[in-house]
């Protein structure tokens, strides 16, 4: 170890600086030049905490902006493709998601800290994964693929494209503009038609979880009044109720299961397993970089 060295990454903000820094109430920068990377190619858990090891550049783009005092109201970063369509949008405002950690099935030194928006006076960086927002799944988990105090929580959302898009800080009343070019990770031999076919089949996948995600709300919304409407009534009603509940209950159904076997059985064909034999795709879709 004493032969290592240190890399300084990414100075871009540092060859931005001009005499308007000093004036401006925000600055956003340029983001450098960005490739679409996966996050981890190993499939194993990390090295124990106690090896000493590097760590890599960021998977995703490094959203630089600066703030001359705290900010009074919410700081915004946006994504926009090439359309002006929004692709992610992150606030300072966002709650953080809650955890558990009694539920964990992982140590929590895997867990990547969740990424937030700071309205500090000061220098700040921010790192988007350049993937669409997470789709609406039922069962989320770490992946065994961790990397010490970097692992989001699975099922992510459809990677982007590699091409133009635009970032927008929100900061004072005020918004500030920067491009952002994306390219490919140069080891990737795919075709760029073949990206387009694979990240047309996520964001398809996508939308039927959140079809079904949606579907089992109302559902679940349901049976709550049913369950009020059961506790009333005449004798003849509450069967027909405890009938339409039970029916209710099959169509919801319970999370888990894998195989034919399971989504031929009555309890397979739930709203439920469907969501989750959708997870289940789109991680297989996502497996590699190609069609």
């Amino acid at each position: 170890h004493g032969r290592s060295f240190w890399i300084l990454d990414n100075i871009t903000p540092l060859r931005q600086v001009d005499e308007r820094s000093a004036t401006s109430a925000a600055l956003l920068f340029a983001p450098q030049l960005t490739y679409r990377v996966r996050r981890n190619n190993g499939t194993d858990t990390p090295l124990p905490p106690e090896i000493s090891a590097g760590q890599n550049p960021p998977d995703g783009a490094m959203l630089d902006y600066w703030l001359k005092a705290p900010a009074s109201e919410p700081v915004v970063l946006e994504i926009l493709d090439s359309d002006g369509k929004l692709v992610r949008r992150f606030s300072s405002a966002d709650k953080p998601a809650a955890r558990d950690d009694k539920e964990l099935n992982v140590p929590t030194y895997w867990i990547r800290p969740e990424r937030t928006v700071s309205t500090a006076a000061g220098m700040h960086r921010f790192i988007w994964d350049l993937h669409y927002p997470p789709p609406d799944s039922l069962e989320r988990e770490y992946p065994i693929s961790a990397i010490y105090g970097d692992t989001p929580l699975y099922p992510l959302g459809p990677s982007i494209l590699p091409g133009s898009y635009a970032v927008r800080l929100t900061a004072g009343g005020e918004t500030y503009n920067q491009p952002l070019n994306v390219k490919m990770d140069p080891r990737v031999k795919a075709a760029p038609e073949d990206l387009k076919a694979q990240f047309e089949m996520e964001r398809k996948i996508v939308d039927e979880m959140h079809q079904d995600f949606q579907a089992l709300v109302q559902l679940r919304n349901l049976r709550t009044k049913l369950k009020v409407l059961q506790t009333a009534g005449k004798p003849k009603l509450q069967t027909a109720i405890a009938d339409l509940e039970k029916k209710a209950a099959e169509l919801e159904g319970t999370p888990g299961g894998y195989g034919a076997s399971y989504l031929s059985a009555p309890e397979g064909r739930s709203l439920a397993r469907l969501n989750g034999a959708l997870k289940n795709l789109l991680g297989i879709v996502d497996s590699a970089d190609a069609a």
